[in-house]
């Protein structure tokens, strides 16, 4: 369980950290609606701030279905999907089909979901996204 705590805290870091992630992902629903909260924003109101962490966390396992990722299959973590929650938009819907749904163009959205990849095997290094080209200024 050990390492399956410490890998988990790393996708936790990566999906929190990433440079182009919830910044990007946030950028993006800012173009739809501005006045809109952002996908965790709206989570838990009240509580103290490692609540808020915590129920953010089992959100994200739950939006990105950890649970079925093969990395993690020897792993036991909550999701937010066991007390009865449905993840950051409280929905069954997925959320790069949310965010398409609201206009947002699929080409960022496929990029989005790439650059969010769970397995840490399966990560995106930086040059990677940068040769995608979708950075590239003209």
């Amino acid at each position: 369980m050990g390492n399956c705590r410490n890998t988990l805290f790393y996708v936790r870091d990566l999906i929190k950290e990433k440079i182009l992630t919830k910044q990007f992902f946030h950028l993006l629903q800012a173009q739809i609606d501005f006045q809109s909260p952002g996908i965790y924003d709206s989570i838990i109101k009240d509580g103290t701030f490692e609540q808020k962490i915590e129920a953010i966390w089992r959100a994200q396992c739950h939006d990105f279905d950890l649970r079925s990722v093969e990395y993690f299959q020897d792993c036991d973590f909550i999701s937010i999907a066991d007390e009865g929650g449905k993840g950051g938009l409280n929905s069954d819907e997925h959320w790069t089909d949310h965010l398409v749904s609201l206009g947002v163009p699929e080409y960022d959205v496929v990029l989005l979901c790439a650059v969010l990849q769970p397995e840490p095997t399966k990560t995106m290094t930086v040059a990677e996204i940068l040769d995608t080209g979708y950075l590239d200024v003209y």
